[in-house]
């Protein structure tokens, strides 16, 4: 998935790059993945209850379904900005 950030600032955006997303492997996943054609909207969801990580964030389609997790390495920074208002990110699934 490439991600660019706004942060509010006058429109400015920062491309922040690729980012190979966790836990696509469980519950079918992969084959919902696969019939995706890259237009479609996400949702970052923060998980502040998720049992594994404090700092989890969700991406589901605009229908709820649940596609992978931002990873560990990325997710605090992502969870902080979501929920403190500190900017937008834009997502194309690739």
């Amino acid at each position: 998935m490439a991600f660019d950030r706004n942060s509010g600032m006058a429109g400015r955006q920062t491309y922040i790059g690729h980012i190979k997303l966790a836990g696509v492997t469980f519950d079918g996943r992969q084959d919902i993945i696969r019939e995706l054609n890259g237009d479609e909207i996400v949702i970052f969801k923060p998980e502040p209850d998720n049992q594994y990580d404090q700092f989890a964030v969700a991406v589901l389609l605009t229908d709820g379904t649940h596609l992978c997790y931002i990873p560990k390495e990325y997710n605090q920074q992502f969870f902080e900005d979501i929920t403190q208002n500190r900017g937008v990110y834009k997502a194309k699934i690739s």
